[in-house]
């Protein structure tokens, strides 16, 4: 039944590296996604704060009080913004080299070799179990 749905199950065509720098790559682009995001939202910042003459202080009363206060707010967001994305770049970007270390890690034949006994230990337990039911169901049944 799972087969007919599942179709016909064949050895991967990739290896691990190529998988691995796959995922780097896929990284690699979110994290120039949020740099070019961080950088739109600080360019945005900019621009608020260019129409601002420097030093200009929130005049409290006068009509314009309102609409300082508004694009100060935009301004704090904003950079808060900026920073936040600038920082997800980051990540991203370290997650994209973590990638490629961990499949050269993966790939040393000393890890491959503690990977195989460890498979070993794991089939031999399982064998043990299996024939210790056995055992068990035969006293059982007999």
């Amino acid at each position: 039944m799972l087969l007919s749905l599942a179709g016909e199950i064949e050895d991967e065509d990739s290896t691990l590296a190529e998988r691995q720098e796959a995922r780097a790559e896929r990284f690699t682009g979110y994290s120039g996604k949020r740099a070019s995001e961080s950088a739109q939202a600080l360019d945005e910042v900019e621009r608020l704060a260019a129409m601002i003459p420097p030093g200009q202080p929130i005049l409290v009363g006068h009509h314009s009080e309102r609409r300082a206060r508004r694009d100060a707010q935009r301004i704090e967001n904003g950079m808060k913004r900026a920073v936040m994305l600038f920082e997800r770049a980051e990540y991203w970007e370290e997650r994209a080299r973590s990638a490629l270390i961990h499949a050269k890690y993966k790939e040393r034949p000393d890890v491959r070799w503690r990977r195989i006994k460890k498979i070993e230990a794991d089939l031999r337990k399982a064998e043990k179990t299996i024939g210790a039911v056995a055992e068990i169901s035969d006293d059982v049944a007999g």
